[in-house]
């Protein structure tokens, strides 16, 4: 039995980086359920498009749908605070923010800032998640892949990760 159940009182469950691929999946897997999200994004537009996509799903408001609201988060490896408000409040949080792009010439640039995030979500919890049942942490397409892509600059290969 999950520890944090959908319940007429609605369980809220904060999923961070909201509209990524991944992210957005899991938070409508998680309406469905019947479980209230709080998705982090990075501007308003941003949280209002995806707002706009779950209201638009059949059952969206009704008696065993959640509902979804968001929380501003620009910056997830933010020294500190990133998530403070975004988990008070929560029952469970699942963590899929995870920064992610071929235009790193250092893995670092990738590493740092997820590591980073990881970190600032866990001190969030600890500090000011109170109500917090389970933290799930995922990982990104990152940690797996090991991909070369060709520089249209040098013209040469270089590895991503």
């Amino acid at each position: 039995m999950p520890a944090v159940q959908p319940s007429s009182s609605s369980s809220l469950v904060l999923v961070t980086g909201a509209t990524g691929y991944i992210a957005a999946w899991v938070a409508r897997c998680l309406l469905v359920h019947g479980y209230d999200v709080r998705g982090t994004v990075r501007s308003t537009s941003k949280g209002q498009q995806l707002l706009e996509i779950f209201q638009k799903l059949t059952g969206y408001g009704g008696p065993k749908f959640g509902k979804f609201d968001f929380v501003i988060v620009e910056d997830i490896a933010k020294e500190l605070g990133a998530f403070d408000e975004a988990v008070k409040g929560v029952d469970a949080v699942e963590h899929v923010a995870s920064p992610f792009h071929f235009d790193a010439d250092d893995p670092n640039d990738i590493i740092e800032p997820a590591v980073k995030g990881t970190v600032r979500i866990l001190q969030s919890v600890s500090k000011f998640g109170e109500k917090v049942k389970r933290v799930v942490i995922t990982s990104s397409c990152g940690a797996i892949l090991s991909s070369t892509l060709k520089s249209e600059k040098r013209g040469s290969r270089k590895s991503v990760i």
